[in-house]
């Protein structure tokens, strides 16, 4: 086959671009691999967030230091919805920085939620409460699980604003996080924020 020096040139400008390229799709490939053990969620852990209902008040008996907890008006104790009238203070004297419930049976289930997910199952799940005090809105993502030293430790951040100047701030409250995660053979769980 015969290949005029015009054509020569053309091919190896485009052979290089070619190698190029292939190179440089290689080396995002080689970056998304070491991101997914940078963020390695070995047990599975996920943060629930429509299956569950906390038992009536189990949120104003959770919360922690520098939010703007809610009180039970003891003028409405027929009060049957987590959502009506509370009278609301910034609290701060002797409450926790973070709350953290651990929950192994149906039984210490049935003691904070009325109702959880079915596909929770205790001889293959546990199931943590978090709560902690924030001015941000955003929900939270689980980044990393891992055990070490008998400690499962659950990393978790708040989802990127998809609106990088949008208002995502709020007063301080409570956030209460719902964690599903596989059982293990841990001494202790740690739930952690990233940043």
């Amino acid at each position: 086959m015969f290949i005029s020096k015009r054509h020569k040139k053309n091919i190896l400008p485009l052979f290089i671009t070619v190698l190029l390229a292939i190179t440089f799709m290689l080396s995002f490939v080689g970056c998304r691999k070491q991101y997914d053990n940078k963020y390695n969620n070995k047990y599975n852990a996920a943060i629930l967030y429509s299956e569950y209902k906390f038992r009536e008040g189990f949120l104003q008996e959770n919360v922690t230091r520098g939010s703007y907890g809610h009180y039970w008006d003891e003028n409405r104790k027929g009060c049957q919805s987590e959502t009506d009238d509370y009278s609301s203070k910034e609290v701060d004297d002797g409450l926790p920085k973070t709350i953290l419930r651990v929950i192994n049976t149906e039984e210490e289930a049935d003691a904070v939620f009325f109702e959880l997910s079915e596909d929770v199952d205790f001889e293959k799940h546990t199931v943590c409460v978090y709560v902690f005090t924030t001015t941000c809105y955003r929900q939270c993502l689980v980044k990393m699980s891992g055990l070490q030293n008998g400690i499962l430790s659950i990393y978790f951040d708040f989802e990127k604003d998809k609106h990088p100047n949008a208002d995502s701030a709020t007063m301080p409250s409570s956030k209460h996080l719902v964690i599903k995660v596989d059982k293990v053979n841990a001494d202790k769980i740690e739930i952690v924020k990233m940043s």
